[in-house]
């Protein structure tokens, strides 16, 4: 088979753009759709050519004022419809039929352009929020419909919300089906709490009266699924839904079928091993041939590829060799699932990762690795970049990961339980996964233990510092932990604390104080880095200098680490090595672990910019 890569210029856009959709109208039209930023009078965006300004100031009477690692500008996202027609030159090219058109514009919708939107025959679906909303204080996002044919000028777009009343949180994954007649997307139930569980919806004859379906309903309105979808896909001839949802700390595809009557059981899963990441069906005119080509990943290896067929079940691998963890002599043997009996006698699941020389007869000191979240989990996934698991193996360490109290893939009720009790149940969870492990892992040093905490993991880490459990462990790592919640409101999203503490700090203030790290640093000992960026506006960087501050008046061994040009995660490769060879070298330089084989080698840590002495 030959394959023809010449390319042309069809058209140009007058800015930036991103998330190219595609499809076929007819044998000579192509729609297209994109995402781009408007200006507030309606214009393409294009930062190259609008006129540079001689303040640098920002006002703002509204929140929100940031959103992760940005300041909101008055430019907004949305999305750019056009079509591309056959030519009537002699090469037949494919050119702009008219200028794209700004599918928002009049409607007095605001795009949420990070949970998705899809185009088809049919027309485009999208999620957003009318303009009037609070920003800042509502998760509050409807799936609108806008048909092809309402698409021919600016502003006529005429939107039709799809969404059914009672559930009032944030939608996503709009998806139409291949005929273009029917839509699925997700949905949380509450306004303000963005982790709530996601509930699964299908939208029949979207052209004609649309009738929008709740699936796996319940009396109490939790839903009668237990787990959270995550992305949702449709098979090549529409006849079943594919999902992925995470459970038991791993994220996993299940299939439903939904013709020719929609489906009395729960969704099955389809065998895999690790976490999936993608599901795209097969390229094919046939539309028998459902097979789905599947990306995923796991703790010992990075992204591999299969071909999976969804009604027996069985894979196999488009390459000859597609593990690359294999490569760096990672096996499956390293990783094991544990049980304990964590806070409330609730059982709770951990993560034993080895090392791959591992020898049952030697002691390793232990690496214990708390995630962030709270509402997240560790996952069998490979982790790029800093907080990849194996890593820490690697250097000759035990790592126990546990999904404790308030974690992902365990039922909604589980994941809530960590509301107004942050400091609680989790902590406990960890001090009961500390004796599990002394007690159960005979090849485990604990008197060489050393715990990391990313995010939530950071405070939880921060607040060990100040209790029992702190004085267990050699070293400690806080990676962009808050060290105050009476500071939490500085951050980029401060309306996620009336749930995690039942109210405002105005409200219940006696709550963010119940759970703060900072007055019980006085009592902090054990050696400590901290880890901040100056563009993380999750967690200030104030929150990791006020405690290193404290630390270094206070005598107590400790360590900064910032990145001028990093957020709430590290992206950039250089900063990721520098942050795993500080991070390695902090916990190697206490608990000491022996590092063997050739491909391995102990990471030290390097020079500060002031060392003890230095002054300015």
């Amino acid at each position: 088979m030959k394959f023809d890569f010449r390319y042309y210029e069809a058209g140009k856009y007058k800015g930036p753009v991103n998330s190219l959709k595609v499809v076929t109208r007819n044998d000579r039209l192509l729609a297209v759709t994109v995402i781009g930023e408007v200006t507030p009078d309606g214009k393409f965006y294009n930062p190259k050519i609008t006129p540079k300004s001689y303040s640098t100031g920002r006002e703002y009477t509204a929140m929100p004022v940031r959103n992760y690692n940005k300041w909101l500008t008055p430019q907004r996202d949305t999305i750019w419809y056009a079509t591309l027609a056959v030519g009537s030159g002699d090469n037949e090219q494919y050119e702009f039929s008219d200028d794209p058109i700004n599918v928002l514009e009049g409607t007095g919708l605001d795009l949420s352009a990070t949970a998705g939107f899809d185009v088809s025959r049919a027309g485009v679906l999208f999620t957003a929020r009318p303009l009037t909303v609070k920003q800042g204080t509502s998760f509050k996002y409807n799936v609108y419909y806008v048909a092809t044919s309402s698409l021919t000028n600016v502003g006529t777009t005429k939107p039709v919300a799809l969404n059914l009343t009672g559930l009032e949180g944030a939608s996503s994954s709009p998806v139409f089906s291949p005929d273009g007649r029917s839509a699925a997307f997700l949905q949380k139930p509450k306004v303000v709490f963005d982790d709530d569980k996601s509930h699964l919806f299908l939208v029949r004859n979207i052209n004609d009266n649309p009738n929008t379906i709740e699936m796996f309903t319940s009396v109490d309105g939790k839903g009668s699924w237990a787990l959270s979808p995550s992305m949702v896909t449709w098979a090549k001839d529409g006849k079943e839904i594919y999902m992925t949802a995470e459970q038991n700390g791993r994220i996993k595809l299940f299939k439903m079928p939904i013709l020719p009557s929609l489906p009395e059981n729960m969704p099955s899963p389809l065998p895999h091993q690790g976490s999936i990441e993608a599901v795209y069906p097969f390229a094919s005119d046939d539309l028998k041939c459902n097979m789905l080509l599947v990306t995923k990943s796991s703790f010992i290896d990075d992204n591999t590829y299969e071909i999976l067929d969804p009604d027996t079940g069985n894979s196999k691998s488009p390459f000859i060799n597609n593990s690359v963890g294999s490569t760096f002599g990672l096996h499956s043997s390293q990783v094991e699932d544990v049980h304990f009996q964590g806070a409330e006698d609730q059982e709770i699941h951990a993560w034993v990762i080895k090392p791959s020389d591992f020898d049952s007869s030697k002691k390793y000191p232990l690496f214990i690795a708390i995630h962030g979240g709270p509402a997240n989990a560790w996952t069998d996934y490979w982790y790029e970049g800093t907080w990849n698991l194996t890593l820490f193996a690697e250097q000759g360490y035990v790592v126990f990961a546990p999904n404790f109290t308030g974690s992902t893939g365990y039922g909604d009720d589980f994941a809530k339980r960590v509301y107004n009790n942050c400091g609680g149940h989790p902590y406990e969870d960890l001090v009961l996964g500390f004796e599990f492990v002394k007690n159960k892992l005979d090849f485990v040093d604990t008197s060489r233990a050393v715990a990391a905490g990313i995010s939530y993991g950071g405070f939880l880490i921060n607040w060990i510092a100040g209790h029992p459990l702190g004085k267990e462990f050699k070293a400690l790592v806080a990676d962009c932990g808050i060290f105050s919640t009476l500071n939490m409101y500085a951050q980029d999203a401060p309306w996620f604390h009336a749930d995690n503490f039942n109210g405002t700090i105005w409200e219940t203030r006696e709550n963010y104080q119940r759970w703060d790290p900072a007055p019980y640093v006085s009592t902090w000992t054990t050696p400590h880095l901290f880890i901040s960026s100056e563009m993380d506006y999750r967690v200030p960087i104030s929150e990791s200098l006020a405690p290193f501050h404290i630390l270094q008046e206070r005598g107590v061994e400790s360590r900064f680490l910032s990145f001028p040009d990093e957020s709430h995660l590290v992206e950039k490769p250089g900063n990721q090595l520098h942050w795993l060879r500080t991070v390695l070298g902090w916990c190697n330089h206490y608990a000491n672990p022996v590092v063997e084989g050739d491909r391995k080698g102990k990471v030290v840590l390097g020079n500060a910019v002031s060392e003890p002495g230095w002054r300015v």
